[in-house]
């Protein structure tokens, strides 16, 4: 026999580990998608900088410079700076988060290239 509290137990308890789990997956789910839009928006600014240039920047953080609301800009949703490669002397560019794992080229990773 039972008590209350222990039938209590029996149903909070999966229910709180099935919301754990799900959340857990939510949250990475959003990482991904807030990465998305930061590689965007840092491609958008290396874009601009070839325009103003002529070719793309060599390390990533010569688009931050002295400018402040840039500071943030070369970090993924993990907190890790984004992996950045100039390519061909400036006129292509690799750009990829290390995802959630912070290993370059694996299955988590975010990519844009150009």
């Amino acid at each position: 026999m039972l008590y209350p509290s222990q039938k209590i137990m029996l149903i909070v308890f999966p229910i709180s580990l099935i919301l754990f789990i799900s959340g857990g997956l939510l949250f990475t789910n959003s990482n991904q998608g807030s990465t998305r839009s930061k590689i965007i928006e840092l491609a958008k600014i290396l874009e601009k900088e070839k325009q103003d240039i002529g070719r793309y920047p060599e390390k990533i953080g010569d688009v931050v410079r002295n400018n402040p609301l840039r500071q943030n800009v070369i970090f993924d949703s993990w907190k890790q700076e984004f992996h950045y490669e100039s390519l061909n002397n400036g006129t292509e560019f690799k750009l990829q988060s290390l995802g959630s794992d912070g290993e370059l080229d694996t299955s988590d990773d975010v990519k844009h290239n150009k």
